[in-house]
């Protein structure tokens, strides 16, 4: 339920008009299948690059301190590790 009230608000804040459409939750669909031109190079989609984006850059600016980073994501801690996981993030700089 979490996960779908975060899409929600996520795509309220970056819906181009007032009006929600299919396109606007295409952040949602998995990653296209190979050779196809809409394929994002990471192999991530853009929801999750954009993820992956917003993780680091609280890590860095909570020192890498995991705790205080999942706090002001909003996620439990338990989360952020998935996500750390999910996203490859796993660096000496953040591994405290």
């Amino acid at each position: 339920m979490r996960e779908l009230r975060n899409a929600i608000q996520r795509t309220v804040v970056m819906a181009k008009s007032g009006e929600l459409t299919g396109h606007d939750f295409s952040f949602l669909c998995q990653a296209a299948t190979p050779g196809t031109d809409t394929e994002k190079p990471s192999g991530l989609s853009r929801w999750d690059q954009t993820e992956r984006t917003n993780i680091l850059g609280e890590l860095a600016r909570q020192l890498g301190n995991k705790t205080k980073t999942a706090r002001e994501l909003g996620i439990a801690k338990s989360t952020l590790f998935e996500k750390l996981k999910k996203y490859g993030i796993r660096t000496a700089e953040f591994d405290r």
